[in-house]
């Protein structure tokens, strides 16, 4: 009786281990079944320090039993005298040698049910590699006059949470007295480079550095169009003879500066061209090395035309970052013997009736616009928040007595009385309209942005001074300055405002001494002369103002704040 009663206590006593057992091996299991997070990958030199927090456990407090880093599995020790050490949550890396690299796994333990861990792959390079790709990080690229380069977000965590000192060097070369988180770049050729940022911050009473670099590369403005060289119209035919091969071009100006962000391809009745046996395509985009325009092209060849391609419709398709645009074309037989003599009579007639209409539209588009706008009036939504219709700027210093009084008959006389009190246009002119009080760069920059035009007055001497802002005053400069600055940024880069040149005067030397900006506006549009020595140039329906109207707003500002909805 009590060696049963023995058996059946050691059977309970086996039952309750083997319970317990499994109980811990559950528990186990749901601690170390942790959630894997994205793993990191950093490039070091050898020589450098090393501080690194997980990017998930920035706001996160942890206790020292709750997480642990390990390298290639082996835990790393918090004794802050060794090389490789824990002190908080961060792991030190200092003095890194190639022996270094290795995958470090950071494991938190956030309550027995839920674990996370994250590896960081360290790679380490000589100093030889400093400069190179493999150690670079974001490249930066810029068409604007100044450039932000800002500090890597490594390097910049790491000298803002040991309170280091920041310095600055391009191609190795240091940048004296830069040691803020970003540097400003001028757009010059010479400032393209490899710009480096060097943290150097303590520990345990000793130095260490950290870098990151970046590449700059200063690039010219982009001019983004899509302007179609082949086929030149809309819907487009061409002749071919059934049972013959041809060939359909597409070609396309992209822009300038763009690179390959630009296609060109055939589409038949709308639908891709892909392994068909009697088509073959070949599309390619080129840009120009010595202007730096972009083209794209595409060539479809038919091997043998046949009926159905007579009723296909085929589209050239042309796309860039910004737009797509098409161009249709058709095939048609071509006619042979006589009736091919009453088409091409036909063809050249309307050929030259449209010829004759294109001179006379050039030679009366000024009047007709002016004639049919009061009937057709365009105002956009944008332009009804304009306060001015035009920003006049013109150079304030001239070298003659005979082009000062010329300057200063027409901004003060002819200008605001044709524009302002015979057209109702609501003009800024720069030295009338100042505001004493404001701040001059502010004022310059505000105004233009509240304005549909830049009309720029240019006389003999215009240009010749320096344009510097800093070497002259608000009142010496209404051209050449800060006014023009803004004024051809508006123009040129942002394209918000259009532009009207008047010319006082002759200029025996040309252009050519003009900024580069200003030359490019006057390439694109030619200024418009003024004839002070006419009787009617005071006119509004004279020739002159005539021109100056066209390029004007359809409707002045004021009556665009009149019909604007409330």
């Amino acid at each position: 009786m009590a060696g049963m009663i023995n058996s059946i206590r050691l059977l309970v006593y086996i039952c309750a281990l083997t319970a317990a057992a499994e109980l811990s091996a559950q528990q186990n299991d749901s601690v170390t079944q942790c959630v894997e997070l994205t793993p990191n990958i950093r490039n070091l030199l050898e020589g450098e320090a090393f501080h690194y927090v997980p990017y998930f456990m920035t706001d996160v407090k942890a206790t020292e039993d709750q997480f642990t880093w390990q390298r290639n599995k082996v835990v790393v020790s918090s004794n802050e005298s060794e090389r490789i050490h824990v002190h908080g949550l961060a792991i030190y890396l200092l003095n890194v040698t190639p022996a270094d690299a290795a995958i470090y796994t950071f494991q938190y333990t956030q309550s027995p049910e839920r674990c996370y861990t994250a590896d960081l792959t360290v790679n380490v390079f000589d100093e030889s590699f400093r400069l190179k790709k493999v150690m670079r990080y974001g490249p930066v690229e810029s068409s604007s006059q100044s450039t932000r380069i800002v500090c890597p977000d490594p390097v910049l965590k790491t000298c803002r949470d040991t309170d280091g000192l920041i310095t600055w060097y391009k191609n190795m070369g240091l940048i004296e007295h830069e040691h803020k988180e970003e540097i400003h770049v001028q757009k010059l050729p010479q400032n393209n480079g490899v710009y480096t940022c060097m943290c150097t911050w303590a520990h345990n009473h000793r130095q260490y550095n950290s870098s990151g670099s970046r590449l700059l590369t200063l690039k010219d403005l982009s001019i983004n169009s899509l302007e179609f060289l082949s086929p030149l119209d809309t819907n487009m035919e061409q002749f071919a003879d059934a049972g013959s091969s041809t060939s359909l071009n597409c070609s396309v100006f992209c822009g300038k500066n763009i690179e390959k962000q630009c296609t060109a391809e055939w589409r038949i009745n709308g639908s891709h061209i892909d392994d068909r046996k009697d088509y073959v395509q070949v599309s390619q985009t080129v840009n120009t090395p010595h202007n730096n325009n972009t083209m794209a092209t595409a060539v479809l060849t038919i091997r043998k035309v046949s009926a159905k391609d007579f009723q296909t419709n085929f589209t050239c398709v042309a796309k860039n970052n910004f737009l797509i645009q098409s161009k249709y074309l058709t095939l048609k037989p071509r006619m042979l013997g006589h009736h091919s003599m009453p088409v091409a009579a036909a063809s050249l007639l309307m050929i030259l009736l449209c010829i004759a209409g294109a001179i006379l539209i050039k030679l009366f588009l000024v009047d007709l616009t002016l004639f049919f706008r009061p009937y057709f009036p365009l105002c956009s939504a944008k332009d009804a928040t304009k306060i001015y219709d035009a920003y006049v700027i013109y150079q304030s210093q001239s070298e003659t007595k005979d082009s000062k009084h010329l300057l200063s008959e027409f901004i003060s006389r002819s200008l605001p009385s044709v524009l302002e009190e015979q057209c109702g246009y609501k003009l800024f002119i720069q030295g009338r309209d100042d505001t004493p009080i404001e701040d001059h760069l502010e004022m310059v920059e505000k105004r233009i942005k509240c304005s549909l035009r830049l009309m720029v007055i240019l006389t003999p001497a215009s240009g010749s001074r320096s344009s510097e802002c800093e070497s002259a005053s608000p009142q010496e400069f209404a051209f050449g300055g800060c006014d023009w600055q803004d004024g051809i940024h508006h123009v040129l880069v942002q394209r918000e405002t259009n532009v009207i040149l008047v010319q006082l005067g002759d200029t025996d030397q040309g252009y050519s001494h003009l900024p580069a900006g200003l030359q490019r506006l006057i390439r694109k549009s030619a200024p418009i002369k003024w004839p002070q020595k006419l009787k009617n140039a005071s006119k509004a329906n004279s020739r002159f103002w005539k021109k100056v109207r066209y390029l004007m707003p359809a409707r002045p500002v004021a009556n665009q704040l009149r019909l604007a909805p409330i």
